[in-house]
């Protein structure tokens, strides 16, 4: 009889923060670089979430109509 090694049945395991949005979309870790004050104060406003809803509110440039000369 063979069994897993203790480590590779944690591997198995769902360990960790959810990969999908509560809309059931793929999410995926992204960097952003930022010194330490913004991130303390990004922290402060609501981390991630916070960002995710200023993205959500904020315009997107190629929905705007561009403009004549």
């Amino acid at each position: 009889m063979t069994t897993k090694p203790k480590h590779l049945e944690d591997a198995d395991r769902k360990m960790g923060r959810p990969t999908l949005n509560p809309d059931g979309e793929a999410m995926t870790p992204r960097q952003v670089r930022m010194d330490d004050a913004r991130w303390e104060k990004c922290r402060r406003l609501g981390g991630a979430g916070w960002i995710r809803d200023r993205i959500d509110e904020a315009n997107d440039p190629a929905d705007l109509p561009k403009r004549r000369k």
